[in-house]
């Protein structure tokens, strides 16, 4: 079967230390690009952090679309033209924070308006996201004064409370959950988005206006955001450096990890 799609996830597959990529990964990509083969990246990066990465391949040039947020934000590479936009509205995102206090749990909300992060806690992991995503550490209660809207929350905190957060919230509405695990041991974190917001559910919505063949496509990536996206397109591959759980639902496991040519080696191998 000839495949003409590519998904790729960023961090722990194209992207290590956040903006480096493989030489070999770079060209590969490319030229696959000049070839006609489409290149979607989706990512829960941010479009401003995306940025670095498109940067070094030429996906702009070709104006296809970007899957940001875990799909929350879909839009043109080149024209920044919107097609897809899921929030958490004001309201909902000032509720989701109490929750939080409630709960004794730290939060980062991803503002609709890309310089502010808000947050419930004055933790040092949260001085680190706001250095990381360059957004102005900004206490959640300003989200009513400034009339903004969520992208999506990550949430931290004590294992135990962190599990009765989700179950309790699962009840109660039906949001998209993934792992977001920079720490082991007691501390567990989340990345929440609104009810049917995925990189699979982004993929779908656009695959009729920008041509897309759901039988023809290959999609690679590493972690729990990647999970619909592998179980579903016609070829899903795992990272070496994915989580078991991610390898367990892959139809192809890299022997190579994101520092290397792991991509190279699925473009190689299906296209």
């Amino acid at each position: 079967m000839e495949f003409n799609t590519l998904i790729i996830d960023l961090d722990g597959t194209l992207a290590y230390k956040r903006d480096k990529v493989a030489k070999e990964n770079i060209k590969t990509i490319n030229n696959l690009l000049e070839k006609g083969i489409k290149v979607i990246i989706a990512t829960g990066r941010s479009p401003e952090k995306i940025k670095p990465i498109l940067n070094l391949i030429d996906i702009e040039k070709y104006n296809y679309p970007i899957i940001s947020f875990n799909g929350g934000l879909v839009y043109e590479s080149q024209t920044k033209k919107v097609i897809l936009r899921k929030t958490f509205s004001t309201e909902h995102a000032l509720n989701f924070f109490d929750n939080l206090n409630q709960k004794k749990l730290y939060g980062w909300g991803y503002s609709a308006n890309h310089n502010y992060g808000y947050t419930n806690k004055n933790k040092f992991i949260i001085k680190i996201i706001s250095i990381i995503t360059k957004r102005k550490k900004t206490n959640y209660k300003m989200i009513n004064k400034n009339n903004d809207e969520v992208f999506k929350f990550i949430v931290g905190g004590k294992t135990k409370n962190i599990d009765i957060f989700k179950n309790e919230l699962l009840k109660a509405e039906d949001l998209s959950f993934f792992q977001w695990s920079y720490f082991s041991g007691k501390i567990n974190n989340l990345e929440i988005n609104p009810k049917n917001t995925d990189k699979w559910y982004a993929l779908k919505h656009i695959a009729v206006d920008y041509d897309i063949d759901l039988e023809k496509t290959v999609a690679i990536g590493d972690g729990g955001n990647d999970k619909l996206l592998i179980e579903n397109c016609k070829i899903g591959a795992a990272m070496k450096n994915a989580n078991a759980k991610i390898k367990n639902v892959a139809d192809y496991v890299t022997k190579n990890n994101n520092k290397k040519a792991g991509v190279s080696e699925v473009v190689n191998k299906f296209f």
